[in-house]
């Protein structure tokens, strides 16, 4: 039995890779050491077979797409192929390409990160586009933190998730196998209601409606996982991140749910940690826009500052130990 165990471990291995041919010989070998097959047995090389469609398909129209450097095509075989073999070092290496040759220019660019969080984030396509917003309140915002990474701000307490296509009201896009409008989020004074339009799972089980709790998995569609976090359990401000390959229209590190105000600062004190600072600094409604609180001393736009200060629509704030952007968004993806 414990021999079985390794096969079978290792076909799943071997298909995670690709190589359904091995796999599908390490499942008869494995047949042979079992007096009597399990019935998950049988259901597994099913679905061996099926994932070996997928894959022999994509990955086929992955290369034609690549020779002929049709990028959008490239990457979305690529995503087939990596949904059917998640290790599959070609169709990882493919997607990389074609993220690097659709990326826009960044928004934050003036904001540097560690090298090694700029070779873990992928690049993203330009379409749709993430926009300055025009005069008005504000809804989104991004934000580039120096040596920490790019968030996308969510002001209202109702958001949609959605496909990052080119029209329809989507606060949270993403590059993924669901509908338009796949779910909405809700804040009130007890938490985040998930209403889903279209299939969902929370920590895999399906669900039309729920409160969520901190580290709940939210699948949309197939495979398209967030992870719903509340880094301070007495501020209803929450982080969803990605758990899976997907993107969203520009390459950022999460989802910040903003309620009345966003704290940056030391591990366990704070709703996005900054490495080396002390003193929290808080990023908070103000009228239609921000204003930023700080005890030490701080510039924004280059101009000293202390205390409370009203922000611009868009502006650039430093300080010891931490600068930071925001710039408001709008867009063919936005409420």
């Amino acid at each position: 039995m414990q021999e079985a165990g390794q096969e079978w471990i290792q076909a799943q291995e071997q298909a995670d890779r690709g190589d359904f041919l091995l796999a599908s010989q390490s499942v008869e070998r494995l047949r042979k050491k079992l007096p009597v097959p399990p019935t998950g047995l049988d259901r597994f090389a099913g679905e061996l077979d099926g994932r070996q469609s997928k894959f022999r398909d994509a990955i086929g129209r992955m290369q034609d797409a690549t020779d002929a450097k049709l990028w959008s095509d490239a990457l979305r075989f690529a995503e087939e192929a990596n949904l059917a073999a998640p290790q599959n070092r070609e169709a990882q290496q493919a997607r990389v390409r074609a993220w690097e040759a659709l990326k826009p220019t960044p928004v934050g660019q003036q904001f540097t990160l560690p090298m090694d969080q700029v070779s873990r984030r992928d690049p993203v396509p330009e379409a749709p586009t993430l926009t300055l917003a025009p005069a008005g309140p504000l809804k989104r915002f991004m934000l580039w933190i120096d040596g920490v990474g790019g968030f996308l701000v969510c002001l209202a307490p109702r958001v949609t998730i959605g496909q990052a296509t080119g029209d329809g009201p989507i606060d949270i896009p993403v590059y993924a196998d669901v509908s338009r409008f796949h779910a909405t989020l809700s804040r009130d004074d007890e938490g985040y209601l998930l209403e889903a339009n279209r299939p969902v799972q929370v920590n895999g089980s399906p669900a039309d409606k729920a409160f969520l709790q901190p580290g709940d998995k939210l699948t949309l569609g197939v495979s398209c996982q967030f992870i719903f976090r509340r880094p301070i359990v007495s501020s209803m401000t929450a982080h969803l991140s990605l758990n899976s390959t997907h993107r969203m229209p520009l390459a950022v590190d999460g989802v910040i749910l903003m309620a009345d105000n966003l704290i940056l600062g030391p591990k366990g004190q704070a709703h996005i940690t900054i490495p080396g600072l002390t003193k929290t600094v808080i990023l908070m409604k103000n009228g239609a826009g921000l204003a930023v609180k700080h005890a030490g001393e701080y510039r924004v736009a280059g101009d000293p500052c202390q205390n409370h200060t009203p922000l611009p629509s868009a502006a650039s704030v430093e300080g010891d130990h931490f600068a930071f952007a925001v710039e408001p968004v709008v867009g063919r993806g936005s409420a």
